[in-house]
């Protein structure tokens, strides 16, 4: 017979076990009723990305934030769930699975729960919240339902590769980057990147206004013979940041994506994206180099006039001071 003490000891132990189980059950997953908190986090399944609740440097806010993992130098996240509703430092925060597909975070703050995602209109089964290996935090099912929500329609400061900027005509959304407000504050800055259908750039935008394009899409074939898309205005020359771009147009939406490229005789980089800085500039997050600085282009005086035109308008300048001067000998 076992003692009291015994029985105790594994009744706590099977309680904690089924607790750790309710938490997390697969390592890139969440099923309905499971939970994410600030002691855990999911990881993809090439480990490449993690999805965990962060707090920047001096800050007293908390986020939900995706980040690159592995062998990537990025010290920011990719990606922000909650950047508009920042939770209290030290206040728990929970990110669950619901029963409608809901995808909801609560913390001990006393505030308002925040849905990422608000679920079906009634309750639904097999549905599974998981972070995949390109990046992207999706929530579908294993039924006729397929995908309810996922990441990359709501992106953030960066592009990840297969992820959309463009239009999406039936239901008027904008797959749009916006930059943090500073440098340790994800909430909505001054800058924003889109794509614009009528002269198919991307445009970079400060409160607004225009200050950069990107010009159009270059295609051409590398020294390896693959078919290969850049735009006009990124980068410092061809096959330098190894970003392949395409377009697709068709009558409900418009958008550009990019691949990355392997470099010759080096293994394939897929951690790599775009990322729109506080301060306006687009860097390679994997390789902290700059793509373009469009703060800096708007700021360029403006070039010098074409020497000939110059030239034609001081000679018309010179031919005129004569005349005028002829009529006032002429009078005297």
């Amino acid at each position: 017979m076992q003692s009291p003490k015994v029985s105790l000891a594994s009744t706590l132990l099977l309680i904690s076990l089924h607790c750790l189980a309710i938490q997390v059950s697969s390592i890139d997953t969440l099923r309905q009723g499971e939970n994410l908190n600030s002691t855990s986090q999911l990881i993809s399944n090439n480990g490449a990305f993690s999805l965990r609740f962060y707090t920047p440097p001096n800050s007293n806010s908390t986020y939900l934030a995706l980040w690159f993992t592995g062998r990537s130098r990025l010290s920011s996240p990719v990606w922000i769930g909650n950047r508009r509703n920042p939770i209290p430092t030290n206040s728990n925060p929970t990110l669950t699975l619901g029963a409608r597909g809901q995808l909801t975070i609560t913390h001990d703050d006393g505030g308002a729960p925040i849905d990422l995602y608000a679920g079906r209109s009634s309750e639904v089964e097999n549905v599974t919240a998981t972070l995949t290996d390109t990046g992207n935090f999706l929530v579908n099912s294993n039924g006729p339902a397929g995908l309810f929500w996922h990441s990359f329609d709501q992106p953030s400061d960066t592009l990840l590769g297969g992820m959309r900027l463009g239009v999406e005509r039936s239901i008027k959304r904008n797959w749009t980057l916006t930059s943090w407000a500073a440098e340790n504050d994800p909430a909505p800055g001054a800058y924003s990147m889109e794509w614009d259908s009528s002269s198919r750039n991307l445009v970079v935008r400060r409160r607004g206004a225009a200050i950069w394009r990107s010009g159009e899409l270059k295609y051409y074939r590398d020294e390896a013979g693959q078919s290969r898309a850049e735009f006009e205005n990124v980068g410092i020359g061809r096959d330098v940041f190894n970003f392949n771009f395409n377009f697709t147009a068709e009558e409900e939406e418009e958008y550009v994506m990019f691949t990355v490229l392997p470099f010759p005789g080096s293994p394939a980089r897929v951690l790599s994206g775009w990322r729109l800085e506080s301060d306006g500039d687009i860097v390679d997050v994997d390789r902290s180099m700059f793509l373009a600085r469009p703060d800096a282009a708007a700021e360029q005086p403006a070039p010098p006039p074409d020497s000939a035109a110059a030239g034609l308008r001081a000679w018309a300048f010179f031919a005129f001071a004569a005349v005028v001067l002829d009529l006032v000998l002429f009078v005297i």
